[in-house]
Formats: C-alpha cells, sequence, structure tokens
C-alpha cells in the first residue's frame, strides 16, 4: 500500500472520510475517498477493527510489563532562559546505528517533555546504581529540581550529570504520537562512558542493582 499518511487512525466511535492514495496498487496520482465506520481505525497495514474490549485493565498491564527489568536515566536539556530540564525514564533504547538513533517515551500528560521537545536536543544520562536519591529528585514535582544537583554542559549544550555511568549527547530528530505516549527519536551526536560500573536499575516497582552470575 503507497501513499498512506503515517497519522491515519481514527480514533473509536469516530466516522470520517479519508483521502488518500494509491490504494491496492493504484496508480499513486489517483486519489479516493474511503468511509471509515464506527470504531475502525485505517492504518498503513490495513483497516483494523477496535469493537473488542480487551480482556484486562491498566493494572494488569503494568504489573506484567513489570516483570521486566529497566534501566533508568535521566533526559536532561537546557532552556532558553538558561534552566535545566529533566525527566526520568526507563523506557530508553538504541535505534540505529547508521544513522546512530536512540529512543525513549515520554507520556503525553508529562510536563518536563515540552520543555525539553522546546530546546531541540537533549543528554540521556545513565544513572548509576548509587543515585536511586538524585533518580528520586529528578522524579519529583518540586519546581526546582535541579537544586543541588552537580552537572556540566556538554558540547552540544545540555546538562551532563555528575557521577552518572555514561551519558549520550542527541539532538532531537522526530516525535511521533503513539497511544498517551510519544516516541522521541534522538540523533545522537556525542557519547561517553563516564564512570564505568553498576547502573540503576528498575524492576517490579523497586530499585536495584545488576549482579552477574560466577
Amino acid at each position: 500500500m503507497h501513499g498512506v499518511p503515517d497519522l491515519c487512525c481514527i480514533s473509536p466511535g469516530i466516522k470520517a472520510r479519508l483521502l488518500w492514495q494509491g490504494l491496492c496498487g493504484k496508480d499513486q496520482d489517483e486519489q479516493r475517498w474511503s468511509e471509515i465506520g464506527d470504531c475502525e481505525a485505517l492504518t498503513p497495514y490495513g483497516v483494523l477493527d477496535v469493537t473488542g474490549a480487551v480482556s484486562f485493565d491498566s493494572a494488569t498491564f503494568r504489573h506484567v510489563l513489570g516483570h521486566y527489568p529497566t534501566g533508568v536515566c535521566v533526559v536532561t536539556a537546557l532552556e532558553a532562559d538558561g534552566a535545566a530540564a529533566g525527566m526520568v525514564v526507563g523506557s530508553f533504547t538504541s535505534v540505529s546505528l547508521d544513522p546512530p538513533l536512540v529512543a525513549f517515551f515520554p507520556a503525553k500528560s508529562s510536563e518536563s517533555w515540552p520543555r525539553i521537545e522546546r530546546a531541540g536536543k537533549f543528554c540521556v544520562n545513565i544513572l548509576a546504581s548509587d543515585q536511586q536519591p538524585l533518580c528520586r529528585q529528578l522524579a519529583g514535582k518540586q519546581l526546582d529540581k535541579f537544586a543541588g544537583v552537580t552537572h556540566r554542559l556538554s558540547e552540544g549544550g545540555s546538562p551532563i550529570l555528575d557521577g552518572v555511568v555514561a551519558w549520550i549527547d542527541c539532538q532531537l530528530d522526530a516525535v511521533h504520537g503513539a497511544g498517551d505516549h510519544y516516541i522521541v527519536l534522538g540523533r545522537v551526536t556525542a557519547l561517553e562512558v563516564e564512570k564505568p560500573g553498576k547502573p540503576l536499575l528498575f524492576f517490579q516497582g523497586g530499585y536495584g542493582e545488576f549482579t552477574q552470575f560466577i
């Protein structure tokens, strides 16, 4: 299927008429109207029926996914007025080697993400296992989360926190909506291991560290 817009999903219960091109191998310049019914969604891979209710609630979803451990990072940026912005994320991953891309997934309800997005660049700080107090401070709702937090600026102009295991400096590459979160892609411009050691881990609602089998 060619020419279908990336952002063409229709929310459940909404009937819409979409203009799209190139359906089923037709000439890409040919335009067709397609009526999408109630509780259907048009994706680049076809029309999905979203009428069926899921058999689990959000608590079950969190409980099951909580059995997968993650690292803990702080994504930082510097605002135009020189104030530091940051948010704690567990949903961070490498994406591509060529070009070098990484991703994280902030909630659409996040108050910190818009500040980072406006900066247009950010630094991913991988926390060390002894930085749980710093993690809790930066995850808080206080106005000045960076009070007493020592850091320096990367060459790209984003805060690198003292004592982190490693940092990855990025330019904002793309942002895609995904349910109640965003998929944020960063193009890596510089990175370095700052302090080799054990990273901070998050598992089943608690913090810990990695222990290697002998």
